[in-house]
């Protein structure tokens, strides 16, 4: 199986993912800053009921920095814990699940992985590269990144 996921909600996500989503009925994940990104609006709506689109939560306010020291610095990994628990459940809230979660830079610790246990998650996607295979911890699971330029044959390769 592969999952296609995006991270940000970045406009490429919309202008560019989505449609070929459309054209070639191929459902993908979106992860989103929900305060970035009104998930209920027109737009992010017909997104989702189209089948093709599904909205899963990169946080509500936690996709920045903060940390010193520790990888990109993502705030998630230095928030006081309520605070991040709080967070997650917002993000939950405001787009209705809490299926799947992707760290804010794939930056992640023990604490966090207990903040989306807390926060009622069932699997979260780092940057660490590599294939999900079913003995792994589910809320720290690899992703294989593809970024723009990529030739499909080099994609094939990475899958």
């Amino acid at each position: 199986s592969v999952v296609i996921t995006m991270d940000d909600g970045e406009s490429s996500n919309y202008t560019i993912a989505y449609p070929l989503a459309l054209k070639y009925k191929i459902p993908m994940t979106m992860f989103v800053v929900t305060s970035w990104t009104n998930v209920n609006d027109s737009l992010q709506k017909s997104m989702t009921d189209s089948g093709y689109m599904v909205f899963q939560s990169h946080s509500h306010d936690m996709h920045k920095g903060g940390c010193p020291g520790q990888n990109h610095g993502a705030l998630m990994q230095c928030i006081d814990y309520n605070e991040g628990v709080n967070d997650l459940k917002k993000s939950k809230e405001l787009i209705g699940n809490a299926d799947s979660f992707a760290y804010p830079w794939g930056d992640h610790t023990d604490t966090t992985i207990k903040m989306l246990k807390e926060a009622g998650y069932t699997l979260a996607f780092t940057t660490s590269y590599g294939r999900v295979t079913r003995n792994q911890e589910k809320l720290a699971l690899p992703r294989i990144r593809i970024n723009g330029g990529i030739s499909l044959e080099s994609f094939i390769k990475l899958l």
